[in-house]
């Protein structure tokens, strides 16, 4: 899929909001062509599409982040070169309050999106190219089972510390188990066999940091495949949610607020349990460790700031195409 050379300014703002069953649509200015409400389907999405290419001028749909029920609709915009931006529903919140909206429907909501479009002006959010989407959804898959596996061995423990478990539960709690962890090794060897095809350099490069495993390498690449979409490596810092959160105001108020947790859950996750790992093994994540201990910072606050390296290190590495060389640059 090809990315619009130019996005001009738009005469006419959309905004859709998306529910599994239908997308609710508003515009700035108002546009007679244009339904109210559409299905979320494919003859849906097509109707909508036709109503764009009838109104004058150049168009800019935005709509809500929502799971995966706006994937088909950014598609379908991308591939007819209408410029589509997906909002984070959390800066949609914030909105909201912003213009003291005090009610909440799917039109209300569809008008926000709208006035949102034409005075924020967000910017074009591309689809995820095939290979990063079928990452996540193998990553997504996996977690799913793991928690059934997670569950199933618990239940098969306390049935098994019982003074006369059944045998017939016993058998069938078993059974299940097995049958969750071949699905685990079957989701496994598609997601080597996935990365190995799309993504063999970035994954051998990222492998080259202790504390960046298969797992959160393979979820990296998914989410953000090579890691060209950010500038810098505190962006992508900002993405996982790592970065710390201040509060300051004149001489009255200094507060450290923690991280600010806006970003990518499951990288974040991820990040910080490799972080466990890189603070004793990773030279410089050490280093940052022990001198964070030092300085008075508690054994979490330390920890975060090694996750946030971790993240460093792999734009580097991504952006540099070269690999991680441990304890280069550090003094003797």
């Amino acid at each position: 899929m090809n990315a619009p050379k130019v996005v001009p300014t738009p005469q006419v703002v959309i905004g859709v909001d998306v529910s599994a069953a239908e997308l609710v649509c508003a515009s700035r200015p108002a546009q007679a062509s244009l339904r109210r409400r559409y299905a979320n389907s494919k003859g849906g999405v097509a109707a909508l599409l036709g109503a764009v290419e009838r109104m004058p001028g150049p168009v800019h749909v935005v709509c809500e982040a929502t799971g995966h029920h706006h994937v088909r609709l950014q598609e379908a915009l991308w591939e007819a070169d209408v410029p589509c931006a997906v909002v984070q529903p959390r800066r949609l919140a914030h909105y909201a309050k912003v213009v003291a909206q005090r009610n909440k429907t799917d039109a209300l909501d569809a008008a926000l999106l709208a006035d949102f479009g034409a005075k924020q002006h967000p910017p074009v959010s591309a689809p995820m190219p095939a290979p990063q989407r079928t990452l996540t959804q193998l990553g997504s898959a996996r977690r799913a089972m793991v928690q059934t596996r997670t569950r199933l061995k618990n239940q098969l423990g306390a049935l098994r510390r019982l003074p006369r478990p059944e045998a017939t539960c016993l058998r069938e709690f078993t059974r299940m188990l097995a049958s969750v962890e071949r699905s685990i090794a079957r989701l496994d060897a598609e997601r080597s066999r996935v990365t190995e095809e799309h993504f063999a350099t970035e994954m051998a490069l990222l492998s080259s940091i202790t504390g960046i495993g298969t797992q959160t390498a393979s979820a990296l690449v998914g989410y953000c495949g090579d890691l060209s979409g950010f500038a810098s490596p505190r962006k992508l810092v900002a993405f996982i949610g790592t970065n710390p959160r201040r509060d300051t105001s004149g001489t009255s108020l200094a507060v450290d607020r923690g991280i600010t947790k806006q970003g990518n859950a499951h990288l974040r996750t991820l990040f910080y349990m490799g972080a466990l790992t890189a603070r004793k093994h990773n030279a410089a994540c050490r280093a940052l460790y022990e001198r964070l201990i030092a300085r008075g910072k508690t054994k979490k606050q330390a920890l975060v700031a090694v996750a946030s390296k971790l993240a460093r290190q792999a734009w580097a590495v991504l952006h540099y195409r070269e690999p991680y060389v441990d304890g280069l640059g550090l003094s003797p």
